[in-house]
């Protein structure tokens, strides 16, 4: 992983925002695994250091840390409202999609499956609301801007599969033909999803001053060529 002082957005004393990489834990899991949460603690000598919204181990892009427990707590409460906090991702997927639109399905645990699935609030559901609208539009697949207006485990990465449109690289919710493709002729080895904006609203107290900020991160290089080379 590159220097934490080279995916720094942004910090202060409450919080720290960062440019997550790819193949890295955001957290500690138990496993032993190096995780961000970990880098981050170290860097800033301060085990009490904890994620806010995590992000998956292969997704990239805008990550934010608490580094006091009051800041913790606070933006915990603001992550759980998606009116407080506005979070955009980039995301390449198969086929073509040249409207905008909403996945609004419930989102569940399959133990069986070890994996998210779309199920019905009365079958264990909980709401998930996914919005997206094309960027650019290729041969076989499409870039777009998805905002989430609920933060359920692998939302977009579910919603996506589930109305055919799997985010290319997936292999636990996507199709492994496109995929394999995508590997062979690009390199890709890992999901193409990346959380490029965020954008506080309404926060109030010792807060305020954060208030209307935006933070925006690129993509990085490995997916921009990916891009490059279907424009060029």
């Amino acid at each position: 992983m590159k220097s934490l002082d080279e995916i720094i957005i942004y910090k202060d004393d409450n919080i720290v925002i960062l440019n997550k990489p790819s193949f890295l834990l955001s957290q500690k899991d138990g496993t032993g695994e190096v995780s961000l949460e970990d880098y981050v603690q170290e860097y800033f000598r301060n085990k009490n250091a904890r994620l806010i919204n995590r992000l998956d181990k292969d997704t990239t892009g805008l990550i934010v840390f608490g580094l006091n427990e009051p800041t913790i707590k606070y933006f915990n409460e603001v992550f759980s409202n998606h009116e407080k906090v506005e979070k955009k991702y980039l995301t390449l997927v198969s086929g073509q999609v040249t409207e905008p639109g909403e996945v609004n399905a419930p989102i569940r645990k399959n133990f069986q499956l070890k994996k998210m699935v779309v199920a019905s609030e009365k079958n264990g559901g909980k709401k998930a609301l996914t919005l997206y609208k094309p960027i650019n539009v290729f041969d076989d697949t499409t870039l777009l801007e998805v905002t989430l207006k609920t933060g359920r485990t692998h939302q977009i990465r579910v919603h996506m599969s589930y109305i055919r449109h799997h985010v290319i690289g997936d292999y636990k919710y996507g199709d492994f033909k496109i995929n394999n493709k995508y590997k062979n002729e690009y390199g890709l080895t890992t999901q193409f999803l990346h959380s490029y904006s965020l954008t506080f609203n309404c926060l109030d107290g010792k807060y305020k001053y954060l208030d209307g900020k935006h933070f925006v991160c690129d993509l990085p290089e490995g997916l921009k060529n990916i891009l490059n080379s279907k424009v060029g």
